[in-house]
């Protein structure tokens, strides 16, 4: 099927040139008028655009600076990730964590690791199949993170709730965690030995508040909004005359316990 420029309808030939917008393609003619020139930066832009985009700012004879937006987006991002980045580092030290040795591209990660709203409660470095890694315990999970040379991110996580029991061990210098999780036991070497100890009893605290909170009875939405229901409903028979003031009053004591 032929493509057709999504701007002004005219047939584009085999060796037209043409950009592809996220929702149909635009010819030379067409994407020049903003300034548009088929570069690089030109197309990544278009890739992640809509026709409705480039067909307003030609009608209002504006440029499309594809090279500046690019520039700013990415600045916009990098400047989302560094206050994420200084958010957790924030938690880190309300957590009292003092040994992230050789973890700092870990640490960089992590944005793109934790929840919106996950809270970390301890975090240390140590060695798992001899790899450096950054081990995270939130409130939700236990996370081991590994940020290789080759391979990028490597994320594993076992769920506080799944965690059958943890345990370290000291050595002269250093210690190591042992977290077991149903059949599989990962083990945590090269730990700093004073954190280690904290990390197994954060864990352990950890697990018990997430089971204690997924305990407590919560007030649905659907219990109240019951409630209202019925306050609404009573205001209407009053409204519509079947109830008196007084039995209104009387039913509305009733249900809110007055």
């Amino acid at each position: 099927m032929a493509k057709v420029c999504a701007v002004c309808g005219k047939r584009l030939k085999l060796l037209d040139q043409n950009v592809k917008f996220t929702d149909g393609y635009v010819g030379e003619e067409c994407y020049q008028k903003v300034g548009m020139k088929n570069s690089m930066s030109d197309i990544n832009w278009a890739n992640t655009h809509s026709i409705t985009e480039i067909a307003q700012a030609i009608q209002n004879n504006e440029t499309i600076d594809t090279k500046a937006l690019l520039k700013a987006a990415k600045d916009s991002n990098n400047a989302e990730k560094q206050q994420k980045i200084d958010n957790i580092l924030n938690q880190f030290k309300e957590a009292g964590v003092t040994d992230t040795f050789g973890t700092k591209k870990e640490i960089n990660a992590l944005p793109d690791i934790l929840g919106e709203n996950e809270i970390i409660r301890y975090a240390t470095s140590g060695l798992v199949d001899g790899n450096t890694i950054l081990m995270i315990c939130t409130d939700l999970r236990i996370v081991f993170i590994d940020k290789g040379l080759v391979y990028g991110i490597k994320s594993t996580e076992i769920p506080l709730d799944m965690v059958n029991s943890a345990n370290y061990e000291k050595g002269m210098l250093l210690g190591k965690i042992s977290i077991v999780n149903g059949a599989v036991t990962t083990i945590v070497d090269n730990v700093n030995k004073n954190t280690a100890s904290k990390m197994v009893d954060i864990i352990k605290q950890a697990r018990l508040d997430l089971i204690n909170k997924e305990k407590q009875p919560v007030m649905t939405a659907k219990t109240e909004q019951t409630l209202s229901d019925k306050l609404k409903a009573l205001k209407s028979l009053l409204d519509q005359g079947i109830l008196t003031q007084d039995e209104f009053d009387a039913k509305k004591k009733q249900l809110l316990g007055i």
